[in-house]
């Protein structure tokens, strides 16, 4: 009876310490290119599926940047962080991979470029999510990437 028991403790208290401790933050994944379309099928000249056909970013614009910050942060980090994985991709490297039309034509018209663009389908399966309409205009679309700029 008593063996009973002590095993009955036994595995209690290692119920209690090892399903009890959960961690109290999200692991957060750093962005590495995989194969597929991240680092073998991009071209920088792609523009994208959508109304930006070209944009000359010229020098950069502080007061847009700051415009651009205050809509990654209501619209954008919820989803994306700069430097590591969330429920979508970073964008701290999207204007190194990705042409400013492009990105700006995800953030327009991100149904369109999930239709047709392999690399927008290729994150789709990595990350299991679509990214949503953000209701957002041609200008506040180039606030953003000017923002991303930095």
């Amino acid at each position: 009876m008593r063996v009973y028991i002590f095993k009955l403790i036994a595995i209690s208290i290692l119920f209690f310490v090892f399903c009890s401790s959960a961690p109290d933050y999200v692991p957060k994944i750093r962005y590495t290119p995989g194969p597929g379309p991240i680092s073998s099928e991009m071209d920088k000249n792609d523009k994208g599926t959508g109304p930006i056909t070209s944009i000359k970013p010229g020098p950069f614009d502080t007061s847009l940047a700051k415009e651009g910050d205050s809509i990654l942060n209501v619209k954008c980090y919820s989803c994306h962080a700069l430097q590591y994985s969330k429920i979508g991709p970073p964008l701290g490297m999207v204007l190194k991979e990705h042409s400013p039309e492009y990105v700006m034509n995800m953030i327009i018209n991100p149904l369109g470029m999930e239709e047709k663009d392999p690399h927008v389908k290729f994150l789709i399966t990595r990350y299991g999510s679509l990214m949503p309409y953000l209701s957002l205009d041609s200008a506040q679309a180039r606030a953003v990437v000017e923002a991303l700029r930095k």
